[in-house]
């Protein structure tokens, strides 16, 4: 279905028009002999055709669509992203595309050969790894530096030289799961009671982050020595950094 659906989007995107409505999706998949109506079973495959195709900037919801509940809630309107549709003069020969892993969605160097040809060291790199049978699991810099060179093109493609997440996103949506490598916690200094990992305890846990370090280590002394039972975490807060580690809370 979803290929059909981007036809659709692309012949909408060739009569030069810039927004399409989950409706008219609908009617021309209707047209197609594609029945959502009268078979509301298609619903679900219809969903995660349209979010690909979201997740893949073909379409952009508009900022203020209406939900549609009877779809996933799905957006009724989006922007048509007609640079996807757009070719380089250049066509890319269907014998490169022989030996690559089924994983890599190449639709979009396809049409994008010039891109394609820039990129072929580090498509070839991913397509090495998608074939082997068990890599190793790198972390997500260490695995982005030996791909694309940069430790940060793909957790933080804003500070890299190259984006490697868009580059993914260009190969079919790539997790990091297909690359073999796990996302990475920024660690800071913390210090947590018995009853903060108590599981079986369902009490509320109180967290306590103290961003002066003096004033950490007196705390920290307390609690060692019980003097300070309300707390089950004390955190080192260094500042403002505590706001990009809240994701490493979660994880212990």
């Amino acid at each position: 279905m979803e290929v059909l659906i981007r036809n659709i989007i692309k012949q909408h995107a060739d009569k030069k028009k810039k927004t399409i409505e989950t409706k008219t999706i609908i009617s021309d998949l209707k047209n197609n002999g594609i029945n959502l109506y009268s078979d509301p079973s298609l619903n679900e495959s219809f969903i995660i055709a349209v979010r690909s195709c979201i997740d893949n900037e073909i379409l952009k919801p508009l900022g203020n669509a209406i939900l549609l509940p009877q779809y996933g809630k799905l957006p009724h309107k989006y922007y048509i992203n007609t640079a996807y549709f757009e070719s380089d003069n250049e066509i890319l020969p269907s014998n490169i595309l022989t030996h690559l892993h089924p994983r890599l969605d190449m639709s979009y160097y396809v049409k994008h050969a010039g891109e394609y040809y820039e990129q072929q060291d580090i498509i070839h790199r991913i397509n090495d790894i998608l074939w082997q049978d068990d890599p190793e699991i790198l972390t997500a810099n260490e695995r982005a530096y030996l791909i694309f060179g940069d430790e940060k093109a793909i957790t933080s493609p804003g500070e890299a030289a190259i984006d490697g997440a868009d580059i993914m996103k260009k190969l079919g949506g790539l997790t990091l799961d297909d690359i073999k490598a796990k996302r990475t916690y920024e660690p800071f200094f913390y210090i947590a009671t018995d009853k903060f990992h108590d599981r079986n305890d369902g009490d509320k846990r109180n967290i306590l982050i103290i961003e002066n370090q003096d004033t950490f280590n007196t705390f920290m002394d307390a609690i060692l020595n019980n003097h300070l039972t309300g707390v089950h975490l004390l955190i080192y807060g260094e500042g403002n950094a505590i706001t990009r580690k809240f994701e490493f809370i979660q994880s212990i």
